[in-house]
């Protein structure tokens, strides 16, 4: 009798300690199609989170939203590498281009490598620029630039 009842206790401790785990690894996966959207979420969601611009460092340079991060990349890897090296694969990550391509290939790699907070922004830089009513872009390089 005495066994049974300690094994009922295991079974129910390992049940617990299962859905412990599985409610720690929820996703947050998320698209972003309105410029607006962003607009709104920009107002509180850094530093928290790691806002990534992927396009060239010559077109950040020249224009950017402030709070966005430069990682130069046409597929993630870069991105991908910068996030290990920080450690930073617990953070929301939201990813944005010039057109929406980069962030997409971006996007693919980190969900198949298990990221599990993160925002594709499917519209690109030039599309927020021209949505915002009195938008002055950030020029120049930032110290947040990585190389």
């Amino acid at each position: 009798m005495k066994n049974k009842i300690l094994v009922g206790l295991i079974l129910i401790l390992i049940i617990f300690n299962v859905c412990i785990i599985k409610k720690s690894m929820k996703k947050d996966i998320k698209l972003l199609y309105n410029e607006n959207e962003l607009s709104e979420l920009l107002q509180g969601i850094y530093p928290a989170n790691i806002l990534v611009d992927l396009r060239e460092r010559e077109d950040y340079e020249e224009g950017h939203i402030d709070g966005f991060l430069n990682i130069p990349s046409n597929d993630g890897i870069e991105l991908l590498e910068y996030l290990k090296n920080n450690e930073l694969e617990r953070k929301s990550i939201y990813v944005m281009c010039y057109s929406g391509r980069r962030a997409a290939a971006a996007f693919e790699l980190l969900q198949k490598n298990g990221y599990p907070y993160i925002t594709y922004i499917t519209f690109g830089y030039e599309d927020y620029v021209n949505s915002q009513d009195g938008f002055i872009p950030k020029t120049g390089q930032c110290d947040c630039l990585a190389d």
